[in-house]
């Protein structure tokens, strides 16, 4: 049943399309963060269409992180990278961090930014339905930041005993700090 309402709330929300301004307000948001600001070790993602571009990230001079497919554990690690020159294309077609780049230690990462299909004012993601990174952040105790546009925040999403619940989440109207 939760599979089902999460597959028809995808597909609704495929419909909703973003613009430009969306990524540069994202943006300003995430750069005038006190969060952000204090954080040394973030990760984030290369962007899937329909989500936020966070590419700006790579002039931060902060320590970054990218998702890294393992195929032989099957799932994503995070990997630190020192320049977007370290990334190659990855098993679905996603820049990702070359081999040469070592993978996070558990709770180094300080500040993750998550993106999602839509997210919740409670802290609830929609992803994708693979769970990938319901699994990345597995006890990790970094903060962890939905990102995407303030129309796809919805009112009610679905859980699943794995689904893995926001402190934040940025959109390009606003932060909604979860409780």
């Amino acid at each position: 049943m939760v599979l089902d309402s999460k597959h028809n709330l995808r597909f609704q929300v495929r419909q909703l399309v973003h613009t430009s301004h969306a990524e540069s307000s994202v943006e300003k948001n995430i750069i005038d963060w006190t969060q952000y600001k204090s954080a040394r070790k973030i990760a984030f993602y290369f962007a899937m269409k329909g989500e936020l571009n966070l590419d700006f990230l790579f002039e931060s001079g902060k320590e970054l992180f990218l998702p890294r497919y393992n195929k032989v554990a099957k799932a994503y690690e995070m990997c630190f990278v020192q320049c977007e020159e370290e990334l190659q294309s990855g098993e679905y077609g996603i820049k990702e961090p070359g081999m040469q780049c070592r993978t996070a230690l558990k709770n180094e990462i300080e500040l993750w930014f998550i993106p999602g299909m839509a997210f919740s004012r409670s802290g609830h993601r929609l992803g994708r339905g693979a769970g990938f990174y319901d699994r990345l952040l597995e006890d990790e105790n970094g903060l962890k930041t939905g990102v995407c546009t303030a129309q796809r925040i919805l009112e009610y999403i679905p859980l699943e005993n794995h689904d893995i619940k926001m402190d934040f989440v940025l959109t390009d109207k606003e932060i909604i700090t979860i409780n």
